[in-house]
């Protein structure tokens, strides 16, 4: 298993002066087994999110995103929002296959 920090959003609400929902953004721990993993790529949503301002109070200003889409046991998939880029836990996750 390795252990990732994934975004979880938070339910929002509707903002009349906005016209638009508006949602909170936290983190939280998730472990999951690298042999599941489908694939990952960039999370431009999060990334374009992050660039205007940050999603998380605290985060740097540097921090990326990734999606991960995850192999479940009922042969669908799962979706996962993590912090870093996709080439850093690809290095994460071949260290762990050594």
């Amino acid at each position: 298993m390795i252990k990732l920090t994934e975004i979880v959003t938070e339910p929002g609400h509707y903002d009349p002066e906005l016209e638009r929902n508006s949602s909170s953004y936290s983190l939280r721990n998730t472990y999951i087994n690298p042999n599941f993993i489908v694939s990952m790529v960039d999370n431009k949503k999060f990334n374009d999110m992050h660039t205007r301002r940050p999603v998380v109070k605290d985060l740097m200003a540097a921090t990326r995103f990734t999606k991960l889409i995850v192999a479940n046991g009922s042969g669908g998939v799962s979706y996962h929002d993590v912090l870093g880029a996709p080439e850093q836990h690809f290095s994460t996750i071949k260290e762990h296959q050594k």
